[in-house]
């Protein structure tokens, strides 16, 4: 074991003269995944600063005119933020191009949400009806069952109530363990918060942290491997 962290040393540093950026922590993880193959290290990291440089490129031409794109569209608040400026990229600039695509984005998501909207009212009415004695009990057990999500798990332990308040039971408890970790790395977060992560998902953040051990350099380079993932 000492022999195989004394090789992964030497190959840290080797990969740090090259990517000095890269954290100690996270080139040792790298390596302890490709079992200690440092061609395929290097060739991540390099795809990796490819895709950052490449972001970066576009941050810098189109930033401004996505960030007034997203304030002006509510459609394309819902957009990740790499499409629209690769959107911007394939339209060359073009801002009114941008628009109306964005437009249509729109108008198609509102008629399609607008049937879903319907077709969900009808199915909740369903499931009242086809649910209602164990929706009492569940009621009497201290679940509410007026959440949506009640019905869904009612109808997926085809209704038993044991299985859905032990459902509803763990939900609770990872609720808990969120807010405990949100506490736990509140000045961590408002720190990334300070330096700029952009990230919708708030939650994230705190298990990011929890994995990264509340070091906001290594949770900084959890973001960007999580960002590149999701493309």
């Amino acid at each position: 074991m000492a022999s195989n962290q004394q090789t992964y040393d030497e190959q840290v540093r080797v990969l740090q003269e090259r990517f000095p950026r890269a954290s100690t922590k996270h080139l040792t993880r790298l390596l302890q995944k490709h079992a200690g193959d440092i061609d395929q290290v290097r060739a991540r990291l390099v795809q990796r600063n490819f895709r950052s440089n490449k972001w970066d490129s576009l941050e810098e031409r189109f930033g401004t005119t996505v960030t007034s794109l997203q304030q002006e569209i509510p459609s394309a608040q819902s957009l990740k933020r790499i499409r629209l400026l690769r959107l911007m990229e394939s339209f060359s600039g073009d801002v009114d191009a941008v628009r109306k695509v964005l437009q249509k984005v729109e108008e198609r998501d509102h008629e399609v949400n607008a049937d879903r909207r319907a077709s969900r009212r009808e199915r909740r009415e369903e499931l009242k009806s086809k649910y209602a004695t164990e929706l009492a009990e569940l009621t009497q057990a201290g679940i509410n069952v007026n959440r949506p999500c009640t019905l869904r798990q009612l109808e997926k332990s085809q209704g038993d109530v044991n299985k859905v308040i032990e459902k509803m039971s763990h939900r609770r408890e990872k609720k808990e363990k969120r807010a405990e970790l949100n506490t736990k790395y509140a000045s961590q977060i408002a720190q990334l918060e300070a330096d700029g992560i952009e990230i919708k998902n708030k939650r994230c953040l705190a298990h990011l942290l929890e994995k990264a051990d509340g070091q906001v350099d290594v949770a900084k380079q959890l973001i960007t491997e999580w960002k590149e993932k999701k493309g």
